[in-house]
């Protein structure tokens, strides 16, 4: 029998889409249960499930809580075979989810949270050094990889790939005004955001989905 799956996250894509993107990408059915911030006193007060008072948790059938997103990512990586076929390829693999995850937490904060000069200031270093930076690296990665045709390792989609996708959803979100074409040097991390965006089971959930929405102004 398969397991079953209940992720607990609040109503928005931020640290939960990476996760409903492999959910999808494999088929795979979950129960999703949402939160709001109002919410956030009975969370923080409930250490069985919540274990440091924070969202994500995700639990599986006969199983103690998992938390914190990237466990999370990893844990169902190994389940569904999108963690590379050797050692090697995990290793990218993992360098590429921990620089795309400093990415994404800065880029949020930058996006949604600062204020005034401070979000030019925040932006600004987000653009123009933290993002161009590391997806450089993957731009490499790709090319290292049968010259950009295939996946930053191997030749299926992996939750690196993922990755990269659910990043370039956000640093295409309206609020970002300024630094629309920070993409237009990365010819093949493009591509590959069209590849996982296009395969099957994820372009159906984008289909129904719709746009990412975000509860902040733009």
């Amino acid at each position: 029998m398969a397991p079953t799956y209940t992720f607990h996250y609040f109503g928005v894509p931020s640290r939960g889409e990476f996760i409903r993107y492999i959910f999808k990408h494999k088929n795979v059915d979950f129960e999703e249960v949402n939160y709001t911030f109002d919410d956030l006193p009975k969370i923080k007060a409930n250490e069985a499930l919540f274990p440091l008072g924070e969202l994500p948790t995700l639990l599986v059938a006969n199983q103690e809580p998992i938390f914190q997103s990237h466990a999370i990512v990893r844990y169902l990586a190994n389940e569904f075979n999108l963690y590379g076929k050797n050692n090697e390829e995990r290793a990218v693999i993992d360098q590429v989810l921990d620089t795309l995850k400093e990415c994404e937490q800065k880029l949020w904060g930058s996006l949604f949270f600062a204020k005034g000069d401070d979000k030019v200031e925040k932006q600004k270093a987000v653009f123009e050094k933290l993002l161009p930076r590391a997806l450089r690296y993957v731009e490499k990665c790709l090319k290292r990889n049968n010259n950009g045709e295939a996946f930053l390792v191997g030749d299926a989609i992996t939750v690196g790939d993922i990755h990269v996708a659910v990043l370039i959803e956000t640093i295409k979100l309206p609020h970002n005004k300024n630094y629309r074409n920070v993409l237009d040097n990365f010819p093949l991390i493009k591509k590959l955001n069209e590849k996982v965006r296009n395969s099957a089971a994820i372009k159906t959930y984008l289909e129904k989905r719709g746009d990412p929405k975000y509860p902040f102004p733009e």
